[in-house]
């Protein structure tokens, strides 16, 4: 997608109270976090019976000599958010996104119980972090 609507609007009213800390997430600040019309984000609306159910943003990045990196193609789920119930389809969906993609490497950096089940049942293992 290119943009965020009140659809996500929908998903950030609904699940802002089950994360004890969490950023807004409406449609209006992911909007200047992800802008419209910047190619270097890639927008997933999740749905789930033909309704959405969470979204996520993702990053696909050519490294040149990175420290970590060396010169890897990176992707990177790099926000998303939904019910706890619903992060294993968000992270499988942004995953599979990912792979197809072509990427040599996915990461991703989620501190919420279910959003590291999700990681790791869509076949993430846990590394090092800077």
């Amino acid at each position: 997608m290119d943009e965020f609507s009140t659809w996500a609007d929908d998903i950030w009213k609904t699940c802002k109270y089950w994360y004890s800390m969490v950023g807004v997430r409406d449609s209006d600040v992911l909007n200047i976090l992800y802008p419209p019309g910047n190619p270097r984000f890639i927008r997933l609306k999740i749905l789930n019976n033909g309704k959405p159910a969470g979204w996520a943003v993702l990053l696909d990045t050519v490294m040149s000599d990175s420290k970590y990196f060396g010169n890897m193609r990176v992707g990177s789920i790099a926000d998303c958010l939904a019910l706890p119930e619903d992060a294993d389809k968000v992270i499988s969906v942004a995953s599979q996104v990912l792979e197809k993609s072509g990427v040599d490497l996915s990461l991703s950096n989620q501190s919420h119980a279910s959003w590291g089940r999700a990681q790791r049942r869509a076949g993430f293992v846990e590394g090092p972090s800077n």
